[in-house]
């Protein structure tokens, strides 16, 4: 190699190093630049995870006193229900007489467990209607009837059923059927108390009457009773009992007459349910708000309306479902001017079918009441609204005087004769005609 040649190298060889060490410089730089923005990273790193700590702290506070803005509005809730409630007890506590007897009734009854109340009205009303049924004769002679026990699925489970077959009608294949339910206040009622009853319209309507032991409050509250009720009225008009009826009908007595409207009311909306004939009701509970007609029209110089009233708003209470979370309280619920709460099951069809909007197009109707029975305005308006909408002979109406409430149960009272004869041949001329 020349010495141009070598010089040529060095010099190259001088440059190259010239430029590593200033490519060197430059990556130290950028080294400590990086080191840099990650000191900042970290801080502000730091920073971040602090503001969400802090944040976190705030929302958990937020929520504490959210929790405690929402028990604050509970007791507050609370202590005007309370008020209220106790101006409405002093009211009735200063106005003397038969209300502040009832009131007390009240105020000494609300310290027993409402199951254990419900066990002793139970047990005290099925022995004083078997007692009362196996000492007085019927007025409704040779009633030799054919009893049969079912089970047919409900939707809450089994449910039992008793049917009663006057003996040309048990060995027919097809026959009309009536579906009875059973009143008490949806309570207190079963197949025992109202046996007879039974009985008596099979045999004078001449056809099947299926009792229905529904579920009954306070041990399965609103809407049990109703759809076991309709389940009932359904399995028959099926053929449950082993053939298709040639015609239906609903039946019941107070809370049971109230069950079979609202049937008439739900199998008319329904397209493939069931075609009611006839409803056959004794003195129905159709309106079961405090503040109804019938509870507003309560005589407080009867001492017989005072224990109806009370016993009803008792039943009510059995009924009543739990207060669901999204459910008005009662400042938001409506309200009589005497602070009466009405929640909003009360002013369902299915537990008050006075209330519906229509009822048109229901089957024709027997009602048998007692123009001194605390629900007598029930079965009038009931009537009117059913003349109006369906036509003037859509309502058969039998009104006994004096009788009271509940007469039709009682085979030793001329008023339950005249009440059942009247409603057996109502109901086997209109299911006789459609079969």
């Amino acid at each position: 190699m020349t010495e141009s040649q070598r010089t040529s190298v060095a010099g190259e060889l001088d440059l190259d190093e010239k430029d590593i060490l200033a490519r060197r410089g430059y990556y130290d730089e950028m080294t400590h630049t990086f080191e840099e923005l990650h000191g900042k990273r970290d801080v502000i790193h730091k920073h971040v995870v602090k503001m969400l700590e802090e944040k976190s702290e705030i929302v958990e506070k937020l929520a504490d006193l959210n929790t405690e803005l929402d028990e604050a509005l509970v007791r507050d809730s609370n202590a005007l229900r309370q008020k209220r409630k106790v101006d409405r007890i002093l009211r009735k506590l200063e106005a003397g007489g038969s209300i502040a007897r009832a009131m007390l009734r009240k105020l000494q009854l609300s310290k027993i467990r409402i199951e254990d109340r419900v066990a002793t009205m139970r047990e005290e009303y099925r022995s004083r209607a078997l007692r009362d049924e196996g000492e007085v004769p019927s007025h409704v002679p040779n009633q030799d009837i054919e009893v049969t026990h079912h089970i047919m699925p409900g939707p809450g489970g089994k449910v039992p059923l008793r049917s009663y077959s006057p003996p040309a009608v048990a060995m027919c294949d097809r026959s009309p059927v009536i579906v009875f339910f059973h009143g008490e206040g949806y309570v207190t009622g079963d197949f025992e108390t109202h046996d007879w009853l039974c009985r008596a319209l099979a045999s004078l309507a001449g056809v099947t009457v299926v009792a229905t032991d529904y579920r009954r409050p306070p041990e399965v509250r609103f809407p049990g009773a109703f759809e076991d009720a309709y389940a009932a009225v359904c399995w028959v008009a099926d053929g449950g009992l082993g053939s298709k009826p040639t015609a239906v009908a609903v039946a019941g007595d107070a809370a049971g007459g109230g069950l079979a409207a609202a049937c008439c009311l739900r199998a008319r909306a329904d397209e493939k349910g069931p075609k009611i004939t006839v409803q056959v009701l004794f003195y129905p509970w159709l309106d079961l708000r405090p503040v109804s007609q019938s509870m507003q029209s309560c005589n407080q110089d009867v001492e017989a309306h005072m224990l109806q009233q009370e016993e009803l708003d008792f039943f009510s209470e059995c009924y009543a479902p739990p207060r669901e979370v999204h459910e008005p309280t009662e400042e938001e619920a409506e309200d009589n001017e005497e602070g009466i709460e009405v929640r909003e099951w009360l002013q369902d069809e299915r537990a008050s079918p006075l209330l519906a909007s229509s009822l048109k197009d229901l089957p024709q109707v027997f009602i048998a009441y007692a123009h001194d029975d605390l629900l007598a305005t029930d079965s009038t308006l009931f009537a009117d609204r059913l003349r109006q909408e369906c036509g003037p002979d859509s309502v058969h109406m039998l009104e006994l005087q004096g009788a009271g409430h509940g007469f039709a149960k009682h085979s030793h009272r001329a008023e339950a004769y005249a009440a059942v004869a009247a409603a057996g041949a109502f109901a086997s001329a209109a299911l006789r005609h459609k079969a």
